[in-house]
């Protein structure tokens, strides 16, 4: 892949995710409006029941903000490496992807068709599936398939693991009965799924760490990923406001030192 390429998909990647946020925006305003989200304080104490309790608003918010997230990150990556060679942020793209791909499961009360059973809802629930898939498979993909020798398969490596959790995505079956309470799809071998995405995830960074010892660099980048990676999850599992504000400090300082690092690394190698 051309950086010219790269720098295509970012910038249309960048697009995309801008116009879905402003159709959210709309969709939201428009739900607010005729289904109020209101806060629970069933619990009855007040800072609990806000910051511990079930709140269906932190979920639109986590939503909002992982949309936000890929608009932000995809226009400072079109700029900060639009003539720099590094294969990692072609992998950064498919988790950026997989990001955008989460915001799907904003439709599901949006269009009240959590009782629906209908095709659109078995749609949003693989769109959510895939992404769950495709995230941890990217971030593994930026550490291990970056070595010298796999850079000319960077094209067949990306459109492996896109293939990949497409095809696990509509395999696995879903339970449209169930809706959980971040509005996903109730999957089946949840829990295998939940394990393997942690092994996947371990391993990355554990990989990461062990390739920077090696060649010589920072641990900046390990910091980095594993941050990310910790936000992502807290992200999709935002439940409740002291998780959603934990996913954004991870998540906002993870990509930071991350970009950063490579930046500096690609700059001055």
């Amino acid at each position: 892949m051309t950086i010219k390429t790269r720098n295509r998909l970012n910038f249309s990647l960048f697009l995309v995710s801008l116009i879905i946020l402003v159709i959210n925006v709309v969709f939201f305003f428009h739900y607010y409006f005729r289904t109020p989200v209101k806060l629970n304080f069933s619990d009855g104490n007040f800072w609990y029941s806000l910051f511990f309790a079930y709140q269906p608003l932190a979920v639109y918010v986590s939503l909002f903000f992982m949309n936000l997230y890929v608009v932000i990150t995809a226009k400072v990556i079109n700029n900060a490496f639009a003539k720099t060679n590094c294969t990692e942020i072609s992998f950064f793209f498919c988790f950026l992807l997989s990001c955008i791909a989460e915001t799907v499961r904003f439709y599901i009360p949006m269009f009240s068709v959590e009782t629906s059973f209908s095709d659109f809802l078995i749609l949003l629930g693989n769109f959510s599936l895939f992404a769950r898939i495709l995230a941890p498979l990217s971030v593994l993909f930026a550490v291990i398939m970056t070595q010298v020798e796999e850079r000319q398969n960077l094209e067949r490596n990306m459109g492996l693991i896109i293939i990949v959790s497409l095809f696990i995505a509509m395999v696995l079956p879903l339970n449209t009965g169930i809706i959980e309470k971040d509005f996903r799809v109730h999957a089946g071998f949840d829990r295998i799924v939940v394990i393997i995405e942690i092994l996947v995830d371990s391993a990355a960074v554990i990989s990461l760490f062990f390739f920077n010892l090696r060649d010589g660099y920072s641990q900046k980048t390990t910091f980095g990923l594993a941050m990310i990676i910790s936000g992502f999850v807290l992200s999709i599992n935002s439940v409740n406001f002291f998780i959603l504000i934990l996913s954004l400090v991870f998540f906002t300082w993870g990509t930071f030192w991350y970009l950063k690092a490579l930046h500096d690394r690609y700059l001055f190698s």
